[in-house]
């Protein structure tokens, strides 16, 4: 009903409260008319594997690219740095450092910065076709010939634990609106865990049918898949809860996770929880089968066939059980307890679904 009432009254308020105005809209965040091209914003905490991926495919695509890093502590900032240098004479690079500022005002950030028509929300584990039909610069002259605000809703394919593998019945989904046309009305908003773009109602809202990324979600160490795991919960809980009716326990991130992570893993030593958090992650992952049709992207395909990729997931008995990461000393050396034997991943599963923050601070 929501789309329909949508479809039906757009054209009437784009007449009226754009077309009049839209010198005064389609500028920059200081007032500056927007350029011809994208402006790809890249959002990232401790990407330093897949973030090179990521922006080697962004060339040719975007007109400028900015880096927004939300306080990495490993390599990130150093790739970011080193493809700034590689690529300056083909691509504007402005890189931001915003350690600990949540995710909707690093993405804002980037809209602040924007100098181009076109915004492209980008995450550091989004790898674009270079070449072939699924090439995105063939979304990019698409864009570039049409002047009507729109925001483009972009499927994807989705990786996980390494590049061979993803979840079930996850490999591929209808995606988010990615491309957005900016105009000073474009804003993001935390809305729950996540953060989401608002964009005007006399916005089309396009959905694309065709393919132009791969998303490498879990191709991070598994403290950064940790983090994800409990930031979002956190995040969410934050903003549904009024702050003066916080507990102190939960207001602080560190505390929270820590508190969390004892309640669904039975353990404070770290190395305990990241092994069991992995026993119950990694077996459930399957093989890229060869039902795929979509080839990988010209970037990803020269990671594999260099023979150096970081993350592998294991088998034993022909059956996934857990992961290699050739930069993770600690958990490859790693001593499996009777206690992690007897960890039951049942009980984490129900413990997890039906989790209450009151039950961490009893």
């Amino acid at each position: 009903m929501k789309a329909l009432l949508r479809k039906i009254l757009r054209p009437i308020v784009y007449i009226f409260t754009y077309l009049p105005f839209k010198r005064k809209v389609n500028v920059t965040r200081a007032g500056t008319p927007l350029k011809k091209g994208i402006s790809a914003v890249v959002a990232m905490k401790n990407e330093e594997y897949i973030l090179p991926l990521c922006l080697k495919s962004l060339v040719g695509f975007a007109d400028q690219v900015i880096i927004i890093d939300n306080g990495s502590d490993d390599d990130s900032l150093l790739v970011a740095n080193e493809f700034k240098e590689k690529f300056n004479d083909k691509i504007q690079v402005d890189i931001v450092e915003l350690p600990n500022a949540l995710l909707g005002d690093c993405r804002e950030k980037g809209l602040e910065l924007s100098e181009y028509q076109w915004h492209l929300r980008w995450d550091a584990d989004m790898v674009a076709y270079t070449s072939g039909n699924h090439d995105m610069k063939i979304l990019r002259e698409k864009a570039l010939n049409d002047n009507t605000p729109r925001a483009i809703q972009l499927p994807r394919l989705n990786l996980n634990g390494d590049l061979s593998h993803h979840e079930p019945d996850k490999l591929e989904d209808p995606g988010e609106p990615i491309l957005i046309w900016l105009t000073k009305d474009v804003i993001y908003k935390e809305f729950g865990k996540f953060d989401t773009i608002r964009v005007p109602f006399y916005y089309q809202q396009v959905q694309e049918t065709h393919n132009y990324y791969f998303h490498c979600q879990g191709l991070k160490s598994i403290d950064n898949l940790m983090h994800r795991f409990h930031y979002f919960t956190w995040r969410e809980l934050i903003n549904s809860i009024p702050e003066q009716e916080q507990d102190e326990r939960i207001k602080n991130y560190e505390v929270f996770k820590n508190l969390r992570n004892e309640y669904l893993f039975h353990s404070k030593d770290i190395n305990t929880i990241k092994f069991r958090y992995q026993k119950q992650l990694f077996p459930k992952f399957i093989k890229l089968g060869t039902q795929n049709s979509y080839p990988y992207p010209d970037v990803i395909k020269e990671e594999i066939d260099s023979g150096n990729e970081r993350f592998k997931i294991l088998y034993e008995n022909g059956k996934p059980y857990s992961r290699k990461d050739s930069k993770d000393f600690e958990m490859e050396n790693y001593s499996i307890s009777e206690e992690d034997e007897k960890w039951s991943i049942s009980e984490f599963m129900d413990r997890l679904l039906n989790e209450n923050y009151k039950d961490y601070i009893k």
